[in-house]
């Protein structure tokens, strides 16, 4: 009898022992899990979650790629320092990646309401990429002042819906990878609908769409604020840009700079404007790669596609 209950405590001993072993085993493995999950950032990167962090990382010049950990509210101005090295803002949050908004509450009307530079010595390059924005000052996102010359700005896979996504009239635009852009009013308090940018030039690269509101008396893009500037609007080899311009024209043109326009090889452009092509003045070259099909149809509203 004696000799059955040891049998058995000592089995059961061991049972527990096995159990609890296991458990424990399960435990670590699933804590490894979490540790191989986890985030780990190089020293020029950061995870922002709010309006403070966001501005703190941009002003940090140590940091060239920010990541948001949440929606942020672009509450006030957020100024790029002088000397500030080129940097990218993702939307993509690296946890669950989530694409996050950023939402204009601020200024709609005052370039302090924006994320701005005012002078430039180094900063050659800023980029958005993978967010939604939503949109209320009518000087965009992204101010560049016409001090700071040379100043490349890359929308990358962005959703826009707001008054006007930049300006930037002595530097560039650069649209790529999926990106979609409505021109328009869509939170209380917002400016009313602008161009789509005043630039200096534009490039389109990727699966590109705009829309311009036809409440807009504005054409889609203003040129030429910037006499140094060589205005441009080029469509990239492979690129797909779609464009409905239901406000006042395609293209307005301030001084005498032309325009020059180019359809890359193998691209897909089509413009449908309401009225005009050319607002004011005539453009300057219209360039279609060699070896390119296009098709051109006039009517009301007028139409081009290359395909």
């Amino acid at each position: 009898m004696r000799k059955w209950i040891f049998i058995f405590f000592f089995t059961l001993t061991s049972l527990v022992a096995v159990l609890f072993s296991g458990a424990t085993d399960h435990l670590t493995d699933k804590m490894k899990g979490l540790k191989a999950s986890a985030v780990v950032l190089e020293q020029n990167e950061a995870i922002v979650k709010d309006y403070n962090e966001l501005k703190a990382a941009i002003q940090n010049n140590s940091i060239t790629k920010i990541y948001f950990g949440a929606d942020i509210n672009l509450s006030s101005g957020i100024q790029i320092p002088t000397g500030r090295v080129p940097f990218t803002v993702s939307g993509k949050d690296l946890e669950t990646n989530e694409i996050h908004t950023l939402t204009e509450t601020g200024s709609s009307t005052s370039t302090s309401g924006t994320i701005y530079l005012t002078n430039n010595s180094s900063t050659k390059q800023i980029t958005m990429e993978d967010m939604s924005i939503v949109g209320k000052n009518y000087y965009g996102t992204v101010y560049v002042s016409s001090v700071a010359k040379g100043v490349n700005v890359t929308y990358n896979n962005v959703n826009y819906h707001g008054p006007q996504l930049i300006w930037n009239t002595a530097g560039t635009l650069e649209l790529t990878g999926n990106t979609s852009i409505e021109i328009g009013q869509f939170v209380s308090g917002s400016a009313s609908a602008e161009e789509l940018g005043e630039v200096g030039g534009i490039s389109f690269g990727g699966n590109i769409q705009i829309n311009h509101t036809s409440a807009s008396s504005n054409s889609v893009v203003w040129y030429g604020e910037d006499s140094s500037t060589r205005n441009f609007f080029t469509v990239q080899d492979g690129a797909k840009v779609s464009i409905t311009a239901n406000g006042n024209g395609v293209f307005y043109r301030s001084g005498s700079n032309p325009i020059n326009v180019t359809i890359g090889k193998k691209a897909t452009f089509h413009l449908e404007t309401k009225n005009y092509i050319y607002r004011n003045n005539p453009g300057n070259d219209f360039f279609v790669d060699e070896g390119q099909m296009y098709r051109f149809r006039r009517r009301i509203p007028q139409t081009i596609c290359f395909s």
